[in-house]
């Protein structure tokens, strides 16, 4: 399984431990660095490889934005400010997505899901990332992209596909613990889908081809932080 490395550049310490601790709440998290300057930064992207860059529009030595202009081939980048008016000029930039603060753990899915899906990320996830899982005693391979959505059946988990439906072994969240969290979200305590699968939604359900699958009710403002854009406020 791939685990991601994130580089937090910020002059509030305050807001990067903030946002230190909501990444170690994302699964698959590898490293998360902190610092305050481009000169610090630069040491540590010369040294390691990041998955993706938050980056402050203020920073100790300069401006973050100023920075990203100034570089040949940025990094996947996220740009979190207090300022909304930043998020006009990021639109014209090649930026991942722009974070208001304070930034909930929710938008942030949803901003790590567009930076890891750019066409610049060394890890991509393609077609073929799969995983492998026993229904029965037969260990099958399930290509990521392939699945709809995961229903949770006693004990086991239904694995729903395309014309097809495997039951596997495994438990519902023991699967959830497995998945991507930029891709795959759970909206009830039954369900788990595939977020690039979404047909259609409303308040209270979401749609995957021709299945309605209704939204837990301690689950929805998390859907409505997912699709701000579509799901309205009364939630």
């Amino acid at each position: 399984m791939v685990n991601y490395n994130y580089l937090l550049l910020g002059n509030n310490q305050a807001d990067l431990q903030h946002l230190n601790q909501l990444l170690t709440q994302v699964p698959l998290t590898n490293k998360i660095h902190c610092r305050h300057t481009i000169g610090e930064a630069i040491e540590l992207i010369q040294a390691n490889q990041y998955d993706v860059v938050f980056l402050d529009t203020h920073l100790a030595d300069q401006s973050g934005l100023s920075w990203f202009h100034q570089l040949p081939a940025p990094p996947v980048t996220i740009v979190i400010s207090t300022d909304a008016h930043y998020a006009v000029e990021c639109f014209d930039l090649p930026i991942a997505d722009f974070l208001l603060k304070p930034i909930t753990l929710p938008r942030l899915f949803r901003a790590i899901f567009r930076a890891l899906a750019s066409p610049v990320n060394h890890k991509k996830q393609d077609a073929n990332q799969s995983i492998l899982l026993y229904s029965g005693r037969k260990l099958h391979k399930f290509t990521l992209d392939d699945l709809l959505f995961f229903e949770a059946f006693g004990a086991s988990t239904k694995i729903h596909m395309p014309g097809q439906t495997i039951i596997v072994n495994s438990p519902i969240s023991a699967l959830e613990a497995q998945l991507p969290v930029w891709q795959f979200q759970r909206i009830q305590k039954s369900f788990i889908i595939n977020l690039t699968k979404v047909s259609m939604l409303d308040a209270k359900a979401v749609w995957i081809e021709n299945t309605r699958i209704p939204i837990g009710l301690h689950y929805r403002e998390f859907v409505r932080e997912l699709f701000p854009l579509v799901v309205k406020k009364e939630l």
